[in-house]
């Protein structure tokens, strides 16, 4: 996915994904050359990136799954820019039973966050977040939290 991401976004190459197998046909799309947009792989707990170094964070589905929550959020804190945002959406479905009496309910997870140093801009509670399975309309809905933090 990152390295279609990259062709797509910042190579502006023409990508064509072929989903006839889940009923929806061929997509073939061409984006515009993104020259500041960079990917990369690396644990959330230990980013690759210096402190104070990044303008925009954006997670998806990604909180929940974390060996350790919290020292991923430290590390986005520790990343963004004094000026910077974080977005994440996620549908809090923990992995451990300990992330659960720790970050559930969500208010829990926003005194986390405080904890941490970041400033909540956007709260949204029970987005509903639909995952396409299939051409004949057939999806999973995650029930999800979305928020908007910065330092």
């Amino acid at each position: 996915m990152l390295k279609r991401a990259n062709e797509f976004y910042v190579e502006g190459q023409e990508i064509s994904i072929d989903l006839t197998d889940k009923g929806l046909g061929q997509l073939t799309r061409k984006e515009e050359h993104l020259k500041n947009l960079k990917f990369g792989l690396a644990k959330a707990e230990k980013l690759p990136f210096d402190e104070n170094s990044q303008d925009l964070i954006v997670s998806s589905f990604l909180i929940d799954r974390l060996d350790d929550p919290r020292k991923g959020l430290e590390e986005m804190f520790r990343v963004l820019k004094p000026t910077g945002k974080c977005i994440v959406v996620s549908p809090l479905n923990f992995k451990k039973k300990e992330h659960w009496e720790l970050y559930y309910p969500a208010s829990q997870l926003s005194d986390v966050l405080k904890d941490i140093g970041f400033e909540i801009l956007d709260w949204q509670e029970d987005i509903v977040v639909e995952e396409p399975l299939d051409g004949r309309e057939n999806f999973v809905g995650w029930r999800c939290l979305g928020f908007v933090v910065g330092k």
